[in-house]
């Protein structure tokens, strides 16, 4: 129920679901998302000389929102931004050029998305401070470190 008082292990919370029954609380994607998300892409990778700034626009965005739980969207999203960037019009029907780079990244997210998927990504991401010095010489090219 919306506002059950009890404990839940899995919860849609804000577009994502909320594992937190595991010894590590995740987030994930929920399967839908997912699915309509590989379908544009599919459809996008079908055809290149259909792109337009707002298909573009439209697969940026959902993987941008992605990335809370699958934080490969961001990295591998870099050159569907470059083509859109190179729009030198910015109007939102009009066509722009696709480049290989970009459809390669589609065709690889459309099969990698599920797998990072399930695996989930942390909620709370450990971090540790490591006790250091690093130390140079005169030299550009040498540098030490070492454990106290």
């Amino acid at each position: 129920m919306k506002s059950s008082p009890l404990p839940e292990q899995t919860k849609v919370f804000l577009g994502m679901v909320v594992h937190t029954g595991g010894p590590v609380c995740t987030f994930h994607v929920p399967p839908d998302k997912i699915e309509k998300l590989q379908a544009l892409m599919a459809e996008a990778t079908g055809d290149l000389s259909t792109w337009t700034m707002r298909k573009l626009a439209k697969i940026t965005g959902k993987l941008l929102s992605m990335s809370l739980a699958v934080p490969m969207t961001r990295l591998m999203s870099r050159s569907l931004y470059e083509c859109m960037h190179a729009n030198s019009e910015q109007a939102w029907d009009d066509l722009i050029g696709a480049s290989v780079e970009a459809e390669r990244e589609m065709r690889w997210m459309i099969g990698a998305i599920v797998p990072f998927n399930a695996s989930g990504f942390p909620i709370w991401v450990r971090s540790e401070v490591s006790d250091y010095n690093i130390t140079a010489d005169a030299s550009p090219v040498v540098g030490g470190i070492y454990n106290r």
